[in-house]
C-alpha cells in the first residue's frame, strides 16, 4: 500500500509538473514574431553613394568574390564583392581575420566599369583604422560589372577581384 501511494503522489506530481512547469503560470506562451526586415529603399541607380545598412540593401546580401590582403607581420583580411540582389548594387567590405588587436588597417574601395563604354569608376577610399572591419558605399550594377579592392599595409600593393 505504501508502495502504490508513493508511485501514485510521483505520477501526479510528474503530471503536474508537465502541465505547468517548474514555478511559471498555466498559460499559452505568446508566439514569437518573425523578425523584422527592413525593406529596402533604393534599387540600380538610386542605391550608388548610399550606405548598404542604413538602406536595407545589405539584408539577404550575398558574396560574389572574395581574397585575403595581408596586413601587418602576420596579419591578415578579408576583402569581399558584397552584392545585393534585392537593390541591384554591390559595395567593397573587409574584415580581420586574424587581428586582436585589429592594428594596421587597411584601405579599401569599390569600383564598378561600365559594360558598353569601358569607363571605370570608384568609390573614395575607406580606411578601416583599428575598427577591425569597414564598407564602402554602394554602386549600381546596372549596365555595369563591379570588383572589390584593398591596398595591403604591409606590401603596399593594390589587390582586386576580379570584375564580376
Amino acid at each position: 500500500m505504501k508502495r502504490q501511494l508513493s508511485v501514485l503522489v510521483g505520477t501526479a506530481a510528474t503530471a503536474l509538473f508537465t502541465t505547468f512547469g517548474a514555478g511559471t503560470a498555466a498559460y499559452a506562451q505568446p508566439a514569437q514574431a518573425d523578425p523584422v526586415t527592413v525593406a529596402a529603399t533604393c534599387n540600380g541607380n538610386t542605391c550608388s553613394g548610399k550606405d548598404p545598412n542604413a538602406t536595407g540593401c545589405s539584408a539577404g546580401a550575398r558574396v560574389l568574390a572574395d581574397m585575403v590582403v595581408p596586413g601587418y607581420a602576420s596579419k591578415e583580411f578579408l576583402v569581399r564583392l558584397s552584392y545585393s540582389p534585392t537593390c541591384n548594387a554591390s559595395w567593397t567590405d573587409i574584415q580581420a581575420i586574424n587581428q586582436p588587436d585589429c592594428y594596421g588597417g587597411e584601405n579599401i574601395w569599390h569600383e564598378a566599369v561600365n559594360n558598353s563604354t569601358g569607363a571605370v569608376t570608384r568609390t573614395a577610399r575607406v580606411y578601416d583604422g583599428d575598427a577591425c572591419s569597414a564598407y564602402t558605399v554602394m554602386m549600381s550594377r546596372v549596365g555595369r560589372s563591379t570588383r572589390a579592392c584593398s591596398t595591403s599595409a604591409w606590401t603596399g600593393g593594390n589587390y582586386c577581384t576580379p570584375w564580376k
